[in-house]
C-alpha cells in the first residue's frame, strides 16, 4: 500500500531511513510484487491494469526500486516469486518467468500445468536484471544529481569495491526518449556499456552507445550503463547528470548475505547487495 503515487512512495521510505539510522540497522526489501490497486495517472501509471501492458508493470517496478534505493537507502531488494502460471489476466504483476502450460497444438495457454509447458522469461525479469546483473555484492550508492523525476527520469549510480567500475541505472518513464550527458569528477570512463530493457530490447546491449558523456535513453526504459575506469582512482567525487528532452563485473553468485555461492552467474539471479 505504500507504491500508489509519488508522495507516499517518497515519504514512507524517508521515513523507513531515517528511523533505521536512528537504530543503526539496515533495511531491505523482499517479496514486492504489483498486489496493491493500480498505482495512480498521477504517478505515472496507466490508471487501472487492463490498459497496461507488461513493460508498463515492470516500468513501474523500475520506478519502485529507484525509490526503495534513492529515498530509502535499502540495501537488497528482491522479487516475491521467481516463477509461476499466470492466471485471470493479472499478465506479470506476480512473477519474473512465466508457466505456459501447452496445449496439444502446442499453444500456450492457462491450461493445466500437469500436462507439462514451457519457461517465459518476462519483462519484470529484465528491468530487474537491469539492476541485479551489474550492481554486485559489495558495490556502493554514489549521489546522482539531476536524475530524480518520479514520472519521468531516474537514476541511481554505483561504485565497485575496488572503485575501478561504475554502474548507472536510469529508468525513463517520459514518452520521450531522453539525451543524458554524464560527467565523473574523478573517474575516467574508459569502456562503456549500455543495456536497454523496453518493450522492444530485454537487457540487449546497445553497440552503437560507448560515450558516457552523450548517450540516449529510450522512452518508457530502463537502460543500464557500466564504465571501467582508465586510470588509478580512490573513488567517486560526486556524479552528475545533465539531461535534454529529446523525440568488467563479477560473474559470480551470491546469496543475500553476500556470501560467495557459486562461480558462475546463474542467470535468474535476482537479489542486489550494497
Amino acid at each position: 500500500g505504500t507504491v500508489g503515487n509519488n508522495e507516499t512512495l517518497k515519504e514512507v521510505r524517508e521515513t523507513a531511513r531515517a528511523k533505521a539510522e536512528e537504530y543503526g540497522v539496515d533495511i531491505i526489501q523482499t517479496e514486492w510484487s504489483m498486489l496493491d490497486d493500480a498505482p495512480s495517472v498521477e504517478a505515472g501509471f496507466t490508471g487501472n491494469y487492463g490498459t497496461a501492458s507488461k513493460m508498463d508493470i515492470a516500468l513501474y517496478m523500475g520506478k519502485v526500486i529507484y525509490c526503495d534505493l534513492a529515498y530509502g537507502s535499502m540495501t537488497s531488494w528482491s522479487y516475491w516469486t521467481a516463477f509461476a502460471q499466470e492466471k485471470w489476466g493479472h499478465k506479470n504483476r506476480f512473477h519474473l518467468i512465466r508457466l505456459n502450460a501447452t496445449t496439444d497444438t502446442g499453444e500456450e495457454s492457462y491450461a493445466d500445468i500437469k500436462k507439462g509447458g514451457i519457461l517465459t522469461a518476462d519483462k519484470n525479469l529484465w528491468v530487474l536484471g537491469n539492476y541485479s546483473r551489474f550492481i554486485r555484492p559489495g558495490y556502493q550508492r554514489v549521489q546522482v544529481e539531476g536524475a530524480d523525476e518520479m514520472n519521468a527520469l531516474m537514476g541511481t549510480a554505483w561504485l565497485s569495491p575496488d572503485a575501478d567500475t561504475l554502474v548507472a541505472v536510469f529508468v525513463n518513464m517520459d514518452r520521450g526518449s531522453r539525451e543524458v550527458n554524464l560527467s565523473f569528477p574523478g573517474f575516467e570512463a574508459e569502456n562503456v556499456y549500455t543495456y536497454i530493457t523496453d518493450a522492444s530490447h530485454d537487457l540487449q546491449i546497445d553497440p552503437e552507445q560507448k560515450d558516457a558523456a552523450s548517450f540516449r535513453l529510450p522512452s518508457r526504459s530502463v537502460v543500464t550503463v557500466v564504465m571501467s575506469s582508465a586510470t588509478d582512482t580512490d573513488g567517486i567525487i560526486e556524479v552528475k547528470s545533465e539531461r535534454v528532452k529529446t523525440d568488467k563485473c563479477d560473474n559470480a553468485v551470491y546469496d543475500i548475505s553476500g556470501r560467495k555461492i557459486d562461480s558462475s552467474l546463474f542467470p535468474f539471479h535476482s537479489s542486489l547487495k550494497k
